[in-house]
Parts: structure tokens; C-alpha cells; sequence
């Protein structure tokens, strides 16, 4: 795993801010970084729903594959089955 980083969010305020309009900016600033951090966190978790979306599809095809080989196969001793029981009956009425 890779070191993580120490990250920080940017925004206009103020650090101590005194006078209503300073409280209003700064709060108006956190609200902007709250929103770009969501929408930070909605890209990753779609990037992780698309990779498992992915995976899934390419597990049913594999599945689908799996299923239409071993169908192949059944129908391949199935008619060996036949061919073998049409022998026997052949010799049988010799």
C-alpha cells in the first residue's frame, strides 16, 4: 500500500472572524468546501461502483461461457450414450 498523503481542503474566509459579514463569508467558504468535498466523495464512490459493475459483468460472462461448455459437453456424452446403446442394441439382435 502506498503512504498516504496529508491532504487539506482550501476555501476564502477567515480564521477568527469578528464581524457578521466575516461570519457570513466564512460560513458561505466551509458550505463551497463541504460541497466540493461531497462531490470529491460521489466521483470515488462511483469510480467504485463502476468497477464492481464491471467485475460482475465479466463474472456472468464468465458463467455463460462455463454454462455453454458444460452444456457442449453434456450433449457430447449424451450422444455417445445413444450411439454406444444403438451398438449394444445392434449386437444384441445379431
Amino acid at each position: 500500500m502506498r503512504d498516504v498523503e496529508k491532504l487539506k481542503v482550501e476555501y476564502i474566509g477567515y480564521s477568527n472572524p469578528v464581524t457578521e459579514d466575516e461570519v457570513i463569508l466564512e460560513i458561505l467558504g466551509l458550505e463551497l468546501a463541504v460541497k466540493c468535498a461531497e462531490q470529491r466523495i460521489s466521483l470515488l464512490k462511483q469510480g467504485v461502483k463502476l468497477g464492481e459493475m464491471k467485475q460482475k459483468e465479466a463474472l456472468e460472462a464468465q458463467v455463460i461461457a462455463n454454462n455453454a461448455t458444460n452444456k457442449a459437453k453434456w450433449e457430447e456424452e449424451e450422444a455417445r450414450a445413444k450411439a454406444q446403446s444403438k451398438t449394444e442394441e445392434v449386437s444384441e439382435e445379431q
